[in-house]
């Protein structure tokens, strides 16, 4: 998402809402705003579930002596999935602390193939919460990562 306000006279307030409308109080003022939203694309059908269940299998083989710091982290996960209303940026921390302690062990560009598509997926359902976790594999967040990546019966990507 890029937000950009350029502002000329005397201004006294200014508010850019997330829908990309600009406010601005004062007299003589030039305002030139831009708003531009790179969203995902919906995240309907993804079996989220499913997903993390994958990822945590991949993390896990790939974490080395941090196996049971990466397992507590999908644990924590697995619980807030469970509630009726997930909290999406607590599951973002967690898989992102999960992706850290994987790389921090040496070995999460070897799975990056298998990790990366299931990062999209998931990433795609967190939203603004998701997008960091694709820095990891300096894998820019894009409006196509979704479910277009995601085919067959649970993640349709070979090789766990």
């Amino acid at each position: 998402m890029q937000r950009g306000i350029s502002i000329g006279g005397s201004n006294t307030g200014i508010n850019q809402t997330g829908d990309g409308n600009t406010a601005v109080q004062g007299s003589g003022n030039t305002v030139t705003s831009t708003y531009s939203a790179e969203t995902m694309v919906p995240a309907e059908g993804i079996d989220v579930a499913a997903l993390v269940r994958e990822l945590r299998e991949l993390l896990v083989a790939h974490a080395g002596e941090s196996s049971a710091k990466v397992s507590t982290r999908f644990d924590e996960i697995e619980t807030e999935l469970a509630k009726p209303i997930p909290d999406r940026a607590e599951v973002g921390d967690a898989l992102d602390q999960a992706l850290r302690y994987t790389k921090k062990a040496g070995d999460l560009m070897t799975a990056a193939d298998r990790v990366v598509p299931r990062l999209r997926g998931l990433a795609s359902w967190l939203g603004d919460a998701g997008t960091r976790l694709l820095e990891h594999f300096n894998v820019p967040a894009t409006p196509s990562d979704g479910p277009g990546l995601i085919e067959g019966p649970s993640s349709g990507i070979e090789g766990i």
